[in-house]
């Protein structure tokens, strides 16, 4: 039988106006890297779990982003984790801040970086993560909410 899971999450961009545009991705307890993201709860709604999620694992406020006039991201896989297998979608949210300002939730995060495009792509394990990351940049191209 599969299981059903979906999570919600931020794909966060730092703006600069001296350097190329950085994302922050982190390190998760597991060892791989990815957005942050996570599991709603009773109520919440898709944005306002990706928020709390945020907010939780990053330490970065609401009122420290601005969320890109762009579509929403759904990355969906299938994988298999102690004998069971799992149908996972996560719907992403790209947003924009311009503090690096970061406190990780150490019982969740590892660590944190904010990379450039090529760096992430070279960090992530994941083909998944890989390909939102692709969508990522030509949704970018066409942002006019910058």
């Amino acid at each position: 039988m599969i299981k059903v899971d979906k999570s919600f999450g931020v794909i966060l961009i730092l703006r600069s106006k001296n350097k190329e545009d950085r994302l922050l991705i982190l390190q998760q307890v597991h060892g791989h890297w990815s957005f942050p993201k996570g599991h709603g709860e009773k109520g919440e709604s898709s944005k306002e779990t990706a928020v709390r999620e945020l907010e939780e694992e990053t330490g970065i406020k609401i009122g420290n982003i601005k969320f890109a006039e762009l579509p929403v991201i759904v990355d969906r896989y299938t994988f298999e984790l102690r004998g069971k297998l799992y149908d996972k979608t996560v719907e992403y949210f790209i947003a924009y801040t311009d503090s690096d300002k970061v406190t990780i939730q150490e019982s969740e995060i590892k660590d944190y970086k904010w990379v450039t495009f090529q760096e992430a792509l070279d960090t992530f394990t994941f083909k998944e993560t890989k390909g939102v990351l692709e969508i990522v940049k030509k949704y970018l191209k066409h942002d006019i909410s910058k």
